[in-house]
């Protein structure tokens, strides 16, 4: 435990830490910083939800903060977040994730993102994503 900890588990009126509201809306690189700063992942929020299932409790399994497909909706524009997403996401076997999501959200980092471009992810998503 830090001396941060008192920080990062904070609770607000409705017993919400940065944590259950970072994993609530995805927030992938938040998470892992709070994770990795020692936030206490399981206080509970008002409705009894641990923050590590997001402040509606429902952020588990495909759904789940370090999943796959999470991380990919708030990946930084950056060849070694991609990295990252990619050496998770390569991991993965059907069942995983959700592969109509993944597909989605996949096709959107192609459009925005610089770093898809020039890391070469293309072709690395569309093999990955086949055998899923």
């Amino acid at each position: 435990m830090n001396d941060l900890n008192c920080f990062l588990d904070t609770q607000n009126k409705v017993g919400n830490t940065a944590l259950h509201m970072g994993v609530e809306y995805d927030y992938y690189q938040i998470n892992k910083t709070l994770v990795d700063a020692d936030a206490d992942t399981s206080i509970v929020n008002g409705d009894g939800h641990p923050a590590i299932e997001g402040i509606s409790g429902s952020k588990v399994g495909l759904s789940a903060w370090d999943n796959p497909v999470t991380m990919m909706k708030t990946v930084p524009d950056n060849v070694e977040s991609l990295e990252e997403v990619f050496r998770v996401l390569e991991g993965c076997t059907k069942g995983d994730l959700k592969k109509e999501e993944l597909v989605r959200i996949g096709m959107t980092k192609k459009k925005e993102l610089r770093a898809w471009k020039d890391g070469g992810f293309q072709a690395r998503f569309m093999s990955t994503a086949a055998k899923l």
